[in-house]
């Protein structure tokens, strides 16, 4: 929170404090169906004032970003202009999933970066690239052909 967002949240607190103490009063000086009325006119206004401080915020919340520029030369290379939840693999003979005993846990997916989707460039055989974050394995190299030696 912005030090201007912390200033006008008070401001709000205390207009809302000022009001239900005005109206607390006007209900002692006056009768009750006089701050019934006032009341209502109040909670109107509050509500007109929520509902265009809502339209501001979802305008100003939405900026529409760019199309991310990928640009990718190489054999076999891979570019990807945001993030990626998955494996990624440019080998040959290459498994998308560990063996069962080698299995990393479970990671949990986190949100995208704030600037995610920039311009990537990739160059090079077999290379990879991302604009954002990538959830999960990348392999630019062969995987075993023969039989395996434990």
């Amino acid at each position: 929170m912005t030090q201007q967002q912390r200033v006008l949240a008070w401001a709000g607190a205390v207009v809302g404090a000022l009001s239900a103490g005005g109206l607390l009063a006007f209900v002692v000086a006056r009768d009750l169906d006089t701050a019934d009325q006032v009341a209502s006119v109040l909670g109107a206004l509050a509500g007109l004032a929520g509902l265009g401080v809502s339209v501001y915020a979802l305008k100003r919340a939405a900026p529409q970003s760019a199309a991310a520029s990928v640009t990718v030369s190489g054999v076999r290379a891979v570019g990807i202009g945001g993030s990626v939840t998955g494996n990624i693999s440019t080998g040959d003979h290459n498994s998308t999933a560990p063996e069962p005993s080698r299995r990393p846990a479970r990671r949990a997916p986190q949100p995208p970066p704030a600037d995610a989707g920039g311009a990537v460039r990739v160059t090079g055989e077999r290379s990879v690239a991302a604009g954002g974050y990538v959830v999960g394995d990348v392999s630019t190299g062969d995987g075993r052909t023969g039989p395996e030696v434990h």
